[in-house]
């Protein structure tokens, strides 16, 4: 939510591209299934990018530079909340 991406529902198979720093305001995060492979390409006469991955990896680009983002054969693992998501969803935003 800090990187303001939408609210997904854990039900939902789907990728999730949120910019952050972008040089234009109310750039939209795209939710995609997670069958996509989706290309972007940074500015070939713009200044370097950085990728970061989660917060945890992070790795400077070069104008032109493209980049594919699709879902991985290895499944990530994660806590699951013992609440109810909606009911989680609730206090945080409420």
């Amino acid at each position: 939510m800090s990187a303001g991406g939408p609210v997904v529902d854990p039900r939902v198979d789907s990728l999730v591209l949120s910019p952050i720093c972008v040089s234009r305001p109310k750039v939209p995060s795209i939710v995609v299934p997670e069958s996509s492979s989706v290309e972007v390409e940074t500015n070939p006469s713009g200044g370097e990018a950085v990728v970061v991955i989660d917060g945890q990896f992070t790795t400077p680009i070069k104008p032109g530079t493209k980049l594919r983002f699709l879902k991985s054969n290895e499944p990530a693992r994660f806590l699951k909340w013992r609440t109810d998501f909606y009911e989680k969803l609730k206090e945080k935003i409420w």
